[in-house]
């Protein structure tokens, strides 16, 4: 598109050149890796695009899958082998860091894309190289790095490579709602009231006491089922 772009803008309105090859999102197969609101949310978007949508997270129930019509995977390796997009939006921990090795993308369909905006890390970036230097990745599209703002350079300017600078919620409407947020949370601390995003939460004396504190805890699990409760039916 950016190619197309400058092209016009030169007065080249040749539409036969040396563009890449488009290909309709119409029938694809993609895998969301990680189902979580994020991921539900995207496959909500591919599902208009009439794509066959695949999910794979261990962490979520049968239920949610069913909700969202999506086929939900157990197996990583196994459904790699047969999507046509991968897609990251899982947090980085111990269990997700490299997740995505040569393992995976060596299993995965010829000429086939991965797509990472969850974290750096999730997918082992010499891995991706590799994958994008040998065809089997047609191309990626990556926003989150490793070593921010150091990104790995080999990756960053191969000819394969989309890259952005982690700006997945800079959009207008993002930094709006995180305008709004933060003065709903301003006003509440400002008030004495509980915050919903608190960081270094001062101790509250009353909470700690050994006759309230295990009435709080309570509190707070039940809070936390009632939560989960309301978007989907844990099992």
């Amino acid at each position: 598109i950016d190619l197309s772009n400058s092209l016009v803008k030169s007065g080249n309105f040749k539409k036969k050149t040396d563009l890449p090859d488009f290909f309709e999102l119409y029938n694809k197969k993609i895998l969301i890796l990680g189902f979580g609101r994020i991921g539900q949310e995207l496959a909500k978007r591919c599902l208009g695009f009439d794509m066959q949508v695949y999910a794979h997270d261990p962490y979520i129930s049968e239920q949610l899958f069913a909700r969202h019509n999506v086929k939900q995977c157990h197996s990583l390796k196994e459904l790699a082998q047969k999507v046509d997009i991968l897609s990251l939006h899982v947090p980085l921990n111990e269990e997700t860091t490299n997740l995505v090795d040569h393992s995976i993308l060596s299993q995965m369909k010829q000429g086939s894309y991965l797509i990472n905006t969850s974290r750096g890390g999730v997918a082992e970036e010499l891995g991706v190289i590799e994958a994008l230097s040998t065809g089997q990745l047609a191309g990626a599209a990556i926003d989150t790095w490793v070593n921010e703002p150091k990104v790995n350079k080999s990756l960053a300017t191969h000819e394969r490579v989309w890259c952005s600078p982690h700006i997945g919620a800079s959009s207008l409407e993002a930094q709006q709602a995180i305008g709004d947020t933060v003065k709903e949370q301003v006003e509440k601390a400002v008030e004495g009231m509980v915050v919903d995003y608190p960081i270094n939460l001062p101790k509250l004396g009353v909470v700690e006491s050994p006759i309230i504190k295990p009435y709080s805890v309570l509190a707070e699990k039940l809070g936390s089922l009632a939560a989960q409760l309301l978007s989907f039916n844990p099992s």
